[in-house]
């Protein structure tokens, strides 16, 4: 077993940093994570990082040298940045190779908090009242919009610059009981993210025809669109025999191809190309 030898709080400058990472010699060190020291150091440049944890092993079993157990990419932002963060230093000692194995995994082995969980305390911090489920979605849209790679902080950053289309959002998923399946992804939010920027008027008239599918003929454009919306799944490769999967890129663009043809007053068959981008809302 390891056994803890010391913990306490220090400040760590970049010379310190570079102490503590000539400790970085455990050959089964994780692999640095170039995207991760950014993350850090944008944090610690803007004052929002909260406090390090760094910890070195002390192998009695092998002479008493010293290794970094955790810390690495703190360490790497506090150079790259020129500034110092205060942590929590400690230090253990092991006794065999397995011990230090145990002390190793023990680290960064704590339950997540999800982006998901993190949007929904913003949310209620900026006293939202949705569902989380329609949290979820407009995250999800906002990721969309901005083509974001993936979801991280930064889109729960923006959250609060879509409150307002947000609430249009919600207003129209929530309407109906239950909510519209075929309108609760992440594509259709982004779809009626431009159209509200376009015309919110227009945008509430149109997806309520999507969301309900009342008194439509077969030429309207939101009836062509519910149609493919209820019968598609987003996702790649074979679907169900009577579910078709869409791309992210697909489904938006015919959303906006079919609110193209509700604002011209024209039919559509929502013809898609793979290869330009989303059109434009008109």
């Amino acid at each position: 077993m390891f056994q803890e030898n010391s913990i306490k709080i220090i400040t760590v400058d970049p010379n310190q940093a570079k102490d503590f990472l000539e400790l970085n010699t455990f050959p089964s060190q994780r692999r640095l994570n170039p995207r991760h020291v950014k993350k850090l150091e944008k944090e610690i440049t803007e004052g929002t990082f909260r406090i390090g944890e760094i910890a070195t092993a002390v192998e009695q079993f092998n002479g008493n040298k010293k290794v970094l157990m955790n810390g690495q990419h703190q360490l790497h932002a506090i150079i790259n940045t020129g500034k110092k963060i205060k942590a929590v230093y400690e230090i253990y000692d092991v006794f065999t190779p397995t011990d230090l194995s145990l002390l190793f995994r023990k680290f960064d082995n704590n339950a997540i908090r999800t982006l998901s969980q993190k949007a929904l305390v913003e949310a209620r911090a900026l006293d939202v009242n949705w569902s989380s489920r329609i949290i979820s979605l407009v995250i999800s849209s906002i990721q969309y919009k901005t083509k974001a790679i993936q979801l991280t902080d930064s889109s729960i950053d923006s959250f609060k610059n879509y409150l307002k289309v947000g609430d249009f959002i919600n207003s129209i998923l929530t309407a109906s009981e239950p909510m519209p399946k075929h309108m609760m992804r992440g594509p259709v939010g982004h779809a009626m993210m431009l159209t509200y920027e376009k015309s919110q008027g227009d945008s509430l008239i149109f997806w309520s025809k999507v969301r309900d599918g009342e008194g439509l003929n077969k030429s309207d454009p939101a009836k062509t669109l519910r149609d493919f919306l209820m019968s598609t799944s987003v996702g790649y490769g074979r679907g169900a025999s009577d579910i078709k999967l869409a791309s992210i890129h697909e489904m938006t663009s015919k959303c906006i191809t079919s609110w193209n043809a509700f604002r011209k007053g024209t039919k559509t068959d929502l013809k898609y190309y793979s290869m330009k981008p989303i059109p434009k809302a008109l």
